[in-house]
């Protein structure tokens, strides 16, 4: 079905170039990495996503060979930080987007900055997806070029 409604309003060579199986498990992968590193992973999805990608590179790989997906499954085994089950509620309670709501509370800079995840690591989440997309290319497997 979503095929159908991207074709209707795609060009077929544009739809094509821009979903790809390897894109697309690219992509998965990387929204994977910042469900990780937020702390906003269960097991189904992470068995669902890890399915799903291997199932677009159309290879069988070793999962611990892709880091991301080597890193979600390791995340679900250690138990979440009160402060992530705290940060998680929050965001499920906020009615507006969390940048807008935090002008609304009166609470102090740095638990804003927590909310608004200012301690996540941004260099090792870019470190994860290149050495996983490096064993991607590695098998060949993708078909873009990466930066």
């Amino acid at each position: 079905m979503t095929r159908q409604m991207l074709d209707r309003y795609l060009s077929q060579s544009m739809a094509n170039q821009v979903f790809q199986p390897p894109l697309i498990a690219q992509r998965l992968l990387s929204c994977g990495i910042i469900a990780t590193n937020c702390s906003l992973l269960n097991s189904g999805w992470v068995q669902c996503l890890a399915t799903l990608v291997l199932d677009q590179l159309r290879s069988v790989f070793s999962i611990n060979s892709l880091v991301v997906i080597d890193k979600m499954y390791k995340n679900l085994k250690k138990p979440k930080t009160l402060q992530e089950l705290a940060r998680n509620q929050i965001h499920k309670g906020l009615m507006l987007k969390p940048y807008q709501a935090m002008f609304k509370l009166n609470i102090p800079t740095q638990i804003k900055n927590y909310l608004l995840f200012h301690d996540l690591n941004v260099d090792l989440m870019i470190t994860d997806y290149k050495d996983t997309i490096e064993h991607i290319n590695d098998n060949g497997v993708s078909n873009v070029v990466h930066v």
